[in-house]
């Protein structure tokens, strides 16, 4: 025979906070479930739903329902399959678990919880889809903020031509505030010789090189090997250009 209580916690969607029977009953299906049935990664998140709506960390004196999850498998954590495990690290952070929490769940460090939530981002349910990331319940209880996404490392050559970018880019900027000067046009011819010849047949050639070679047309019309950029316009490389030089 079904009890009310067993039909709540089992068969219908949890609103209220459970009586302390049900919610003892629920709390001893969970920690069965995390010992014998680890692979039910699914069904465990479904308990888990139940639990925390239901609020059985109240009920049974825990500060949050993170900390009763995390307590539930503190003496044996669940060591799943990678697969497994990154999907239910994913589910438990789309609900507002903590990585440290998240941790002592799966049996990981916080290293290898961060790592699995690059890898898969945030697992919903179909019936637990947040249109934006859930405020984070610590273990003590209190709410913070989801936590920004780390940016990639970047390498130190991305680093280093974006540091010239920027560094051409004020210098282009300087040169556009000099030639609206007022007194440019008295000093056109001045200026047009002392550095006319270093920017048409040097910087000019340069930039349109460093552009091609950016979308990969830097190449050599022979062989078509990737060239270098240069300040100088050529079309052929320097080992056909010393093919050619010997016919």
């Amino acid at each position: 025979m079904t009890t009310n209580a067993e039909v709540a916690v089992i068969d219908a969607e949890v609103v209220e906070q459970l009586d302390e029977a049900a919610a003892h009953k629920l709390d001893g299906r969970i920690r069965v479930m995390a010992g014998s049935v680890r692979d039910q990664v699914q069904t465990l998140a479904r308990l888990i739903d139940q639990a925390k709506a239901g609020e059985v960390h109240a009920v049974l004196g825990y500060p949050s329902w993170t900390a009763y999850i995390a307590d539930v498998f503190s003496s044996a954590p669940l060591h799943l399959e990678r697969e497994q495990r990154r999907e239910l690290v994913g589910y438990l952070s789309g609900e507002g678990m903590s990585v440290r929490a998240i941790g002592q769940t799966v049996g990981a460090d916080r290293n290898t919880v961060r790592s699995d939530l690059r890898q898969v981002g945030e697992f919903h349910p179909p019936e637990h889809s947040p249109a934006q990331p859930q405020a984070v319940t610590g273990m003590d209880g209190k709410s913070y903020p989801p936590a920004e996404p780390r940016q990639p490392h970047r390498s130190p050559l991305l680093d280093a031509y974006s540091q010239a970018i920027g560094e051409l880019d004020k210098a282009c900027r300087r040169l556009e505030k000099l030639h609206a000067n007022d007194s440019f046009p008295a000093n056109r011819k001045a200026i047009h010789d002392l550095h006319w010849r270093r920017v048409a047949m040097e910087m000019e050639p340069l930039m349109t090189s460093i552009a091609d070679d950016l979308s990969g047309m830097n190449t050599c019309v022979d062989c078509k090997e990737r060239m270098l950029p240069t300040r100088d316009y050529e079309t052929l490389c320097e080992t056909c250009r010393e093919e050619s030089s010997e016919q």
